[in-house]
């Protein structure tokens, strides 16, 4: 199988994660975080495993710029959801 292939797979599956799992999740982390809650410690290594497979893709994405702007936008939500999570802590 060749490299676009093998990327047009994981990409696929990576989308079909995010839709059924991540996104489902962080929506409910941000609505705990505009409620003024902190992150519990489920929240905290769901954050971690994502940024840390967020690292892994990295590569897959600056191959498929078709990508990219996908990726800044999960990026930027995320991040808002730190930044969140940090004001709450405060």
């Amino acid at each position: 199988m060749d490299q676009r292939e093998e990327d047009r797979r994981t990409l696929a599956a990576l989308l079909t994660r995010t839709n059924d799992t991540h996104y489902p999740r962080a929506r409910l982390i941000k609505q705990h975080l505009d409620e003024g809650q902190r992150l519990s410690e489920s929240d905290l290594a769901f954050l971690h495993r994502v940024i840390d497979h967020g690292d892994e893709v990295l590569a897959i994405i600056q191959r498929n710029p078709d990508y990219q702007e996908l990726a800044a936008k999960s990026i930027a939500f995320y991040n808002e959801l730190l930044q969140q999570a940090i004001d709450n802590e405060s």
